[in-house]
């Protein structure tokens, strides 16, 4: 039976796809199974599960400690402590589930994971949002960019961490479900997945451009080098805006032609609103560097 969803501006829009938030949500409850897995193994993996579960915990407060003696503690950095209670309770309960559900029938493991982990990324990003606004606040020109770099370094990695370990697998296990079901949804899967790619290698290469450009701001933000790294950084950006577009106009009107091979026909007016707000933010901020450039030389020409 074909299914052709058209979603209203104010839901379609997403930042990740539906597979992505829930591979990304569902880490720690991954993470959970492993441990648990390890856990009835017995004997040395049964040390090592609970070694590799202290360890995860405590992650976040050696952090502290390490501010601590560093003396680079603000405010903001109390959260860490919360963050490994958070950590410790949360995934001691997904890896016994029974003590929480109890013969509920309301409450699936499912859901439970689901709900800590929502719960633990939630702590997670209260704590990154505020150390980097808490950092900014009392940051100078120059530790502002180190601070953008240290974002960049955040985004490229959590990319590719999300592309090779949550989309991927789930490439993987879809087509394994989908085994006799229509002769195109395994193609259709492995398609969407490399606009993905596409999409999340884009991001990364103008990123990689980005930390470029901070590096020749630190030097010397009106440089010559550094106004047409920022000029280069925008054509960059530009382009890749461009392409995702396309790519998402593309998808659709491939899947119109290839509909009645697939299952499920799933047509979306959406756009890659994650990759797009960061390509955009950068193609303004380097349009802005390079009219601050022309400002000051005309101020300078004055004097």
């Amino acid at each position: 039976m074909q299914e052709v969803e058209f979603l209203e501006s104010t839901s379609c829009i997403c930042l990740f796809d539906k597979c992505m938030v829930n591979g990304v949500l569902n880490a720690f409850a991954y993470i959970a199974k492993w441990l648990r897995e390890m856990s009835l193994a017995g004997g040395a993996h049964n040390v090592l599960a609970i070694c590799m579960f202290c360890l995860i915990g405590c992650v976040p407060l050696a952090g502290f400690i390490v501010l601590c003696i560093r003396n680079r503690k603000i405010d903001a950095d109390y959260l860490l402590l919360g963050l490994s209670a958070v950590l410790f309770i949360g995934i001691y309960m997904m890896i016994n589930p029974g003590y929480v559900i109890d013969g509920n029938a309301l409450v699936t493991s499912d859901m439970l994971n689901l709900a800590i982990s929502s719960v633990i990324w939630s702590v997670l990003a209260c704590y990154a949002v505020l150390r980097i606004v808490e950092s900014i606040d009392k940051a100078d020109s120059t530790q502002i960019v180190e601070i953008i770099k240290k974002i960049i370094c955040v985004i490229v990695v959590f990319t590719a961490f999300v592309i090779v370990c949550v989309s991927l697998p789930e490439l993987v296990r879809t087509n394994r479900t989908n085994a006799g079901a229509m002769p195109g949804d395994a193609g259709w899967a492995v398609i969407l997945f490399i606009f993905q790619l596409v999409n999340a290698a884009l991001v990364i290469w103008v990123l990689i451009r980005g930390y470029r450009l901070c590096n020749s701001i630190i030097e010397n933000e009106y440089s010559d080098e550094t106004i047409h790294m920022a000029e280069r950084l925008s054509k960059t950006s530009k382009s890749a805006i461009s392409v995702m577009v396309i790519l998402e106009l593309s998808k659709n009107v491939l899947q119109l032609f290839i509909m009645t091979t697939l299952s499920n026909a799933d047509f979306k007016i959406s756009l890659p609103l994650y990759e797009l707000i960061i390509l955009v933010v950068v193609y303004m901020g380097v349009r802005n560097l390079a009219k601050t450039k022309a400002i000051k030389e005309e101020n300078d020409s004055y004097i």
